[in-house]
C-alpha cells in the first residue's frame, strides 16, 4: 500500500494505521477502528473512530509489529488528528477488534481534539519507559 495523507474519510478503511510522532524521536500508532455514520446513516466526511494502540518504537510502526496489540484509547477524531501531526496513513492491518466497520455517534465515546491522540501516545510511551525501567535484567519487576 502506498502511504497517503487523507483529506477526508473517502479513502479511509478500518485497519488503516498511521504513526504518531512523540517528542523524543519515538513513535506511537493510531488506527482507524471504524467509519463514523451521521444521523442519516451517511458516512461522515471528516470524522472517524480512532484507536491508539499499545505500541511505541524508535521508527514508524509496521503492520507486523502492531497486529493484535491492545487498543488502549478509543475516540471519535477529525481527519486532522492524522494530518496535523505530520502523519499519513502508512499501512493496513486486518481488524482484530470488536468494533463494527461503521458506527454511529455514541455518547459513551469521547471526541478527541486534533492533538489528543498525540498527547495520549506520549503519556503511554512515558509510562511504558518508566515501567520498563522498574524491571531487572531478567524481566522481573523490582
Amino acid at each position: 500500500m502506498k502511504p497517503f495523507c487523507p483529506k477526508s474519510t473517502s479513502y479511509l478503511k478500518p485497519g488503516h494505521f498511521w504513526s504518531i510522532p512523540i517528542d523524543d524521536d519515538r513513535f506511537g500508532c493510531g488506527v482507524v477502528l471504524a467509519l463514523h455514520l451521521n444521523r442519516e446513516g451517511k458516512r461522515e466526511t471528516r470524522s472517524f473512530l480512532a484507536g491508539l494502540l499499545d505500541w511505541n518504537g524508535d521508527a514508524p510502526p509496521r503492520a507486523s509489529e502492531i497486529e493484535n496489540r491492545e487498543v488502549i484509547a478509543t475516540r471519535f477524531a477529525h481527519i486532522k488528528a492524522i494530518t496535523m501531526s505530520g502523519g499519513e496513513i502508512i499501512g493496513e492491518v486486518v481488524p482484530w477488534w470488536e468494533w463494527p466497520l461503521e458506527v454511529s455517534g455514541r455518547d459513551d465515546i469521547p471526541t478527541a481534539g486534533y492533538n489528543v491522540l498525540n498527547l495520549l501516545a506520549k503519556k503511554h510511551a512515558t509510562l511504558a519507559a518508566t515501567t520498563k525501567g522498574e524491571q531487572d535484567a531478567s524481566g522481573n519487576r523490582r
